[in-house]
């Protein structure tokens, strides 16, 4: 996911020349497929569902509880 969101990164940088926020400003329009793709990644990144970031979640959080090891279940939740 991150080698993913940085790969788009970096096709935006040599499309468009620079790698700052404003390139990425209506790249909906200019390059949607970059523009999906991205958008894929970092919802994947934030881990909401469907995408592979909350199944992680999912499976730690559910193999926590079932070990019923709540203090690292505690801590895992706080850095969340």
């Amino acid at each position: 996911m991150n080698l993913g969101a940085f790969w788009v990164t970096s096709l935006v940088d040599d499309t468009f020349g620079s790698d700052e926020l404003k390139s990425f400003r209506g790249l909906g329009a200019r390059k949607p497929v970059h523009a999906v793709v991205m958008t894929i990644f970092l919802l994947s990144l934030v881990g909401l569902p469907p995408f592979a970031g909350f199944i992680g979640k999912l499976y730690s959080f559910r193999r926590l509880s079932r070990v019923r090891c709540m203090a690292l279940l505690c801590w895992r939740r706080s850095i969340l």
